[in-house]
C-alpha cells in the first residue's frame, strides 16, 4: 500500500479553490440552484392585525452554479427571513450572508412574493462582500417551491432558481 504525502493532500484541496478566485470575470451573469432549509428552533410567529402572522426565522443554503463553476458555485449561506402571512399569500424579507470555497463573503439582501395561486418570486440585491467580492453589485430574480419533508420532524425546505448580473469592484 502505498502513501500519498500529506503536502500533496492539501495542495489537491486548495488549487480549485485558487483557480476559482483567479476565474471569476469582474462582470457577468449567472444561473444558480439552490436548497434552503430552516433552522429548527429559530424561528418566533405572533398574530397581527387584519389577520396577517408575522414570523421571524433563520435558513441555511446550498448554492451550485449551474454552469459548474462560476459566481456562487458551491457556496453555503444563512439568511435571517422576516415574513409576513395570510391566507392571501405572504411577503418575506431579510439579508444574507454566502461563503464561497474560498471563504470569501458575499452579502445580499432578498424580497420574496407569493400567493396561493403562482409560485413564490422575488429579487436579490448583491450589496457587497469581503475579499475578491469587495465592492461587489448586482440584481437577479428567483422563484422558489417548497418540497415535501420525509416526515412531521424534518424541517422545511425548499428549491430555489435564480438568474441575474453581478459586478466586482475595484
Amino acid at each position: 500500500m502505498s502513501k500519498i504525502p500529506t503536502g500533496l493532500l492539501v495542495w489537491t484541496f486548495l488549487v480549485p479553490s485558487t483557480a476559482f478566485a483567479a476565474d471569476l470575470p469582474k462582470q457577468g451573469t449567472f444561473k444558480v440552484t439552490f436548497f434552503a432549509t430552516d433552522v429548527l428552533g429559530k424561528r418566533t410567529t405572533l398574530p397581527t392585525a387584519n389577520g396577517e402572522t408575522a414570523a421571524i426565522n433563520e435558513q441555511t443554503y446550498i448554492y451550485t452554479n449551474d454552469a459548474g463553476s462560476g459566481f456562487l458555485h458551491r457556496a453555503t449561506g444563512r439568511c435571517l427571513v422576516s415574513t409576513t402571512y395570510s391566507n392571501a399569500g405572504f411577503h418575506a424579507l431579510g439579508p444574507c450572508t454566502y461563503a464561497d470555497p474560498d471563504g470569501d463573503l458575499i452579502f445580499s439582501t432578498f424580497d420574496l412574493r407569493g400567493t396561493g395561486n403562482e409560485p413564490p418570486a422575488g429579487t436579490k440585491e448583491y450589496i457587497g462582500g469581503t475579499g475578491k467580492y469587495a465592492g461587489l453589485t448586482g440584481h437577479a430574480t428567483f422563484t422558489i417551491t417548497r418540497m415535501k419533508p420525509i416526515d412531521k420532524d424534518t424541517p422545511p425546505t425548499v428549491e430555489g432558481h435564480v438568474q441575474g448580473t453581478y459586478q466586482l469592484g475595484g
